[in-house]
């Protein structure tokens, strides 16, 4: 059997032999026992009530309504943050130890399934093309003999002084009859074979219908980004206008 896992496939699993070994020496994060949780949901509600009575008429409502923002709102957001981050970073590293582990027990046997899927894959194409070819063989044959019993069967008619009827016969469509089936193709217990239609592309790919191809959203909100209205008679087909948005600091 052919052992050979590709060079692509070595050098991944060195990379993901190296990434485990960083998550396994980085240490646990300390974790934070959540008691202030009704606490955060009593300040919580309080500053939701404020923000729904906010109105804003003039400057001052408005500068009011940024002090509200920064102190009420942020201040809460912060406050949650430092409540709950810790526990989230435990969380996430306990989760990429674990993936770390199952991937380094998981990764020989997958390498190992890979190679055995492909040497089958192999062997299934080669035998469908032989599959495929005896099949057409035997359909030749089979038409070679209908064909001749065609013949013979004019002839007979032909000597019989039924002219007619010879012609009728060889106007008709000759029908092979096949024997015996192709053989199967190669079946193994517990594994299934599917074929899939798959593409490469032809050439650059310019040939490709439009309705085919993808809208490139980020490189386009790059350049309206970039050049705002400008933007339009560069890229074609898009409209671009102004939004506005507030920000405020933690």
């Amino acid at each position: 059997m052919n052992n050979n896992l590709y060079e692509d496939e070595v050098e991944q699993r060195a990379e993901d032999e190296a990434e485990r070994a960083d998550v396994m020496t980085a240490g646990e994060p300390e974790v934070y026992v959540v008691s202030d949780v009704e606490e955060i949901e009593h300040s919580t509600a309080l500053v939701v009530q404020q923000a729904e009575a906010i109105e804003i008429t003039t400057d001052k409502d408005y500068e009011a309504a940024g002090e509200f923002l920064v102190d009420g709102v942020n201040a809460g957001l912060a406050r949650i943050a430092k409540t709950f981050d810790p526990i989230d970073k435990a969380q996430k590293h306990a989760r990429k130890v674990t993936i770390a582990e199952r991937k380094a027990l998981e990764q020989p046997l997958l390498d190992a399934k890979k190679v055995v899927t492909r040497l089958m894959a192999t062997y299934w194409q080669q035998q469908e093309i032989v599959r495929k070819r005896a099949a057409q063989e035997q359909l030749d044959a089979a038409r070679r003999v209908a064909e001749d019993q065609a013949l013979e069967e004019a002839a007979r008619l032909e000597r019989e002084g039924r002219q007619e009827a010879a012609d009728d016969r060889l106007r008709q469509p000759v029908v092979p009859v096949v024997e015996a089936a192709p053989a199967p193709p190669p079946q193994a217990a517990g594994v299934s074979t599917r074929k899939t239609w798959k593409y490469n592309l032809i050439g650059d790919g310019s040939g490709v219908g439009r309705a085919y191809l993808k809208i490139d959203d980020v490189k386009i909100g790059k350049l309206v980004r970039a050049m705002g209205r400008d933007a339009e008679d560069l890229v074609g087909g898009i409209e671009v206008y102004q939004d506005v948005g507030v920000a405020s600091r933690r």
